[in-house]
């Protein structure tokens, strides 16, 4: 087995929706439905220090490396952003009109997506919204940074949209499931794995301007939150209170839940600590799992 259950982390008053890394540390966060922030050790203490109070429910987050920073989508459609040394909340700006669901980092941009079916461009040193765009009539609920300066943007209306992040000009759009698309990643050789509210995990090529379905499997029973990718490891965490480690081609190497000491509801979000071999899955049972894993095999 590659992953086996090592400890929980408790201590959020609602679901979890969001787990963020900080990359280079001992340490990674969770946003919740309580608008608490919560910093854990990764390989330590069980206790979480609480780093501030967003005061709404926080669905996505993003940790600014050079700033020390983590930037934050809420329910209310604000960006809330939380300077971490200080322990204090910088700025709080309302730019969409519903939630905020994805974030990801251009060079000194942060690009944001929202329920209200818009693109939003920040520019970080004076964190105000520099450019809008109405993608869908429907919402956003994904976006990841891929070659070329594109932008990967998974929407309710069941596309995938490949735009440009600074010309905003939309290069493909693609039906690429039958539901709300949730979450996208993309490997070291440019394939780009997709899952949503279908059930379905998706890989694809993306080259000249072209998607290739290169397969697609029925990975869940339900909803599929979240994937990461570790080397030749795709992880993916789901509604039916499951996460399951694949093979990069899809072939299924593990699944844990409940037996394992797994989680009660939806499971939300996955972070991967490569140099620990540590795991981190939480979800709506308010709770964070720790796996750890054979260093060797990963």
């Amino acid at each position: 087995m590659v992953f086996k259950y090592k400890q929980s982390f408790l201590g959020h008053n609602s679901a979890i929706y969001k787990l963020v890394d900080q990359k280079g540390s001992g340490y990674f966060y969770s946003l919740a439905g309580d608008g608490m922030v919560v910093r854990w050790e990764k390989n330590g203490d069980e206790n979480g220090r609480m780093m501030a109070n967003a005061e709404e429910q926080i669905f996505c987050g993003l940790f600014l490396e050079d700033r020390n920073w983590l930037v934050m989508g809420g329910m209310n459609g604000n960006l809330v952003w939380l300077d971490l040394a200080e322990m204090k909340i910088i700025k709080i700006i309302k730019q969409h009109s519903r939630s905020i669901y994805g974030l990801c980092r251009v060079g000194e941009s942060i690009f944001s997506v929202s329920g209200d079916g818009t693109l939003c461009k920040w520019n970080i040193e004076s964190q105000i919204a520099v450019v809008s765009l109405q993608i869908s009539v429907q919402g956003l609920r994904t976006v990841i940074m891929g070659a070329d300066n594109q932008l990967f943007v998974g929407g309710s209306d069941q596309f995938l949209y490949v735009i440009h992040a600074e010309t905003f000009k939309i290069i493909q759009k693609l039906k690429a499931h039958n539901n709300s698309i949730f979450t996208i990643a993309i490997n070291d050789n440019g394939q780009i794995y997709t899952g949503g509210r279908d059930a379905l995990l998706n890989m694809w090529s993306f080259e000249n301007g072209t998607f290739d379905l290169l397969k697609s499997i029925p990975a869940h029973m339900y909803t599929i939150n979240d994937i990461i990718l570790n080397n030749d490891l795709v992880i993916s965490a789901s509604r039916d209170k499951k996460v399951r480690v694949w093979t990069s081609d899809l072939t299924l190497i593990q699944s844990l839940d409940y037996k394992d000491e797994g989680h009660l509801n939806s499971v939300n979000s996955l972070i991967f600590d490569k140099e620990l071999g540590l795991l981190f899955s939480a979800g709506d049972d308010r709770k964070i799992n720790v796996w750890q894993s054979d260093i060797d095999q990963i």
